[in-house]
């Protein structure tokens, strides 16, 4: 079985009020260092054979072509790509251009994930996003124009000033633009983030219910796959990447704060980006996962996923619980959310988050 890497770039121009990422606006100044740094880490991990290759952060496609070529040639240097391998890179609309585009093309990237949002404009500025609803629509066009036939966008739900016709109007555009991927994410407000200081009027539950509904019809009746639980894939286009992470394959992570999984154990690097470049062992953390803990994380994860999974006949008992509580459907060995557990999900989730 391939692996999948994970690369971080942790610089934007600016940081988004919801946004908890290991990511820092004003320090592009550290890019060069940092690039450096980063494909010094890679090296260490020389001829790991991949599948799926991701390029997050941060805002990967702020760094200068000329970083960006450093460090796209040096994955493909390093790793050991199968011929159809997902190469993805996350581009934000305000940095969205052909000629950068193009540059990614030209290094093996296959799939682009542009952060949208939104296509309604206040409800950009509430989230302090720096793109118009104009900026995302280009995004796309430019994307295609570089040759780019798998492109997935992200939206939001349950965000301030949304109301069920503004995520229908979100949803329409998104639609129109022939995508072949669209994650929808519930806004959640993290501790730290200026959200979680000063948190905005936001839908109700029963609204953000109500928009989970509307956002599963519409893209449903689109030709699209509802495959996890914010994700939704045009046939052939589900996120191979993300999938790893969701089925607990390994991965390989680096970069500032970026973590690994391999050998049923988990990695975590330096966050800070000064430290990270300065250390010459990037890990700042190493957890084993106990037996029990990497089924209670199977069966968290595994119920994300719609297709379902094979429970292999453990916690029979909660199994049993969120079955009568109409929660899931059970066929011969494998589970799923049924629709309502759908829309109690993290009932479902925390279940299993450890031992009673």
């Amino acid at each position: 079985m391939s692996n999948g890497i994970y690369i971080h770039i942790p610089f934007c121009l600016s940081k988004c009020a919801y946004c908890d990422f290991n990511s820092k606006a004003g320090a592009l100044y550290l890019a060069e260092d940092y690039i450096t740094s980063l494909i010094g880490e890679m090296k260490k991990f020389r001829g790991i054979t991949a599948d799926s290759v991701y390029i997050g952060g941060g805002t990967p496609t702020v760094l200068s072509d000329e970083l960006t070529e450093k460090l796209l040639y040096s994955v493909n240097d390093n790793f050991s790509l199968s011929p159809d391998t997902e190469f993805t890179v996350e581009s934000n609309p305000a940095t969205a251009d052909v000629k950068k585009y193009r540059l990614l093309k030209k290094y093996g990237v296959n799939r682009l994930s542009i952060g949208v949002q939104s296509f309604n404009d206040n409800e950009l500025l509430a989230l302090s996003r720096i793109h118009s609803s104009r900026d995302a629509v280009n995004a796309v066009l430019f994307a295609k124009e570089s040759g780019f036939t798998n492109i997935g966008i992200d939206l939001m739900e349950g965000i301030p000033e949304q109301t069920l016709k503004s995520l229908e109007h979100s949803l329409e555009e998104a639609l129109k633009l022939d995508v072949k991927h669209i994650s929808v994410y519930s806004l959640i407000i993290e501790e730290g983030t200026p959200f979680y200081k000063n948190t905005p009027p936001l839908p109700s539950e029963d609204k953000e219910r109500e928009m989970y509904s509307l956002t599963k019809k519409m893209l449903s009746e689109n030709g699209f796959l509802h495959y996890e639980i914010s994700n939704y894939a045009k046939e052939g286009f589900r996120s191979r990447h993300n999938t790893k992470y969701w089925t607990r394959e390994d991965y390989y992570g680096f970069g500032a704060g970026a973590h690994s999984f391999y050998g049923n154990v988990r990695y975590e690097n330096i966050r800070d980006i000064k430290s990270y470049i300065a250390s010459c062992d990037k890990t700042a953390a190493k957890t084993i996962i106990s037996e029990t803990e990497a089924e209670y994380e199977r069966f968290m994860l595994g119920f994300r996923m719609l297709d379902g999974f094979d429970t292999k006949g453990h916690f029979k008992d909660k199994i049993n619980k969120l079955k009568q509580e109409g929660l899931i459907v059970i066929k011969g060995s494998s589970a799923r959310l049924s629709e309502r557990g759908e829309d109690l999900a993290n009932l479902v989730f925390m279940e299993f988050l450890g031992d009673d």
